[in-house]
C-alpha cells in the first residue's frame, strides 16, 4: 500500500509540474511570438516570460523571436500599462 501511495504520489506531482508549462507544443509550433508578447504585456508579464516560454517550447526543438515578443510586448503594455490601474 505504501508503494502505491509513493508511486501515485510521484506521478501526480510530474502531471502538476508537466501542466505548469507556459505555452502548449501547438503554440510552440505555430511561432506567433508577435501574438505572445502582445498577450504578455496586456497582461502585464515582465519580459523574463520569455525565458520561460523558450524552456516550454525547448522540448519541442523550437525557439523564441525575442525582437517579435519583445516589440508586440510593448505594444501590449500600453494597454496594461494604464492611469485605472495606477500607472501615472
Amino acid at each position: 500500500m505504501k508503494r502505491f501511495l509513493i508511486t501515485g504520489g510521484g506521478i501526480a506531482a510530474a502531471a502538476l509540474l508537466g501542466s505548469c508549462s507556459t505555452m502548449s507544443k501547438d503554440e510552440c509550433l505555430a511561432g506567433a511570438w508577435g501574438e505572445k508578447g502582445y498577450a504578455d504585456g496586456a497582461a502585464g508579464y515582465p519580459m523574463s516570460r520569455l525565458d520561460d516560454h523558450a524552456k516550454a517550447c525547448e522540448k519541442y526543438q523550437v525557439g523564441p523571436n525575442p525582437a517579435a515578443y519583445g516589440s508586440a510586448r510593448e505594444d501590449g503594455l500600453r494597454t496594461y500599462c494604464t492611469f485605472q490601474r495606477g500607472w501615472t
